[in-house]
């Protein structure tokens, strides 16, 4: 089965596409260290925030938000906490490394929405097989 996910920031396009059929709005507001490592890239950088969750939960309330939030650090609890809050379903981990960044991660969550560490470093990559057998993750 194909999903569709898209970043949106426009009320009326994520309405419009989440009765289209989208399956999952997409809200990024990863930007720490993401300019350091797309330093020189011709990227796209999102400039969401919090309140945007909140903004896209309102004009398509019954669609599934899905929010990118920083790689974990000192706040990302109350980061994972306001997300939930202001109505995501599903958390995107990024740049994690290790198993303990995303058991933090799982904690941090506990449960109450959809959890999706990103396999995007090499390390992440070589902790699957750990983060199979000690979190039963996959």
């Amino acid at each position: 089965m194909l999903e569709v996910f898209m970043i949106v920031d426009d009320e009326e396009i994520a309405k419009f596409v989440s009765e289209l059929g989208v399956n999952r709005l997409f809200i990024d507001l990863e930007y720490i260290g993401k300019a350091e490592r797309q330093k020189g890239l011709d990227t796209w950088r999102s400039g969401q925030r919090n309140l945007d969750i909140s903004r896209i939960r309102k004009a398509a309330p019954d669609a599934h938000l899905l929010v990118r939030i920083n790689p974990l650090h000192s706040g990302s609890k109350q980061e994972i906490d306001d997300a939930i809050d202001r109505g995501a379903n599903s958390i995107m981990l990024p740049m994690f490394r290790s198993t303990f960044e995303v058991i933090d991660f799982l904690n941090y969550i506990n449960g109450r929405v959809e959890a999706l560490p990103l396999i995007e470093t090499y390390s992440a990559l070589l902790s699957v097989p750990k983060l199979v057998e000690d979190v039963n993750l996959i």
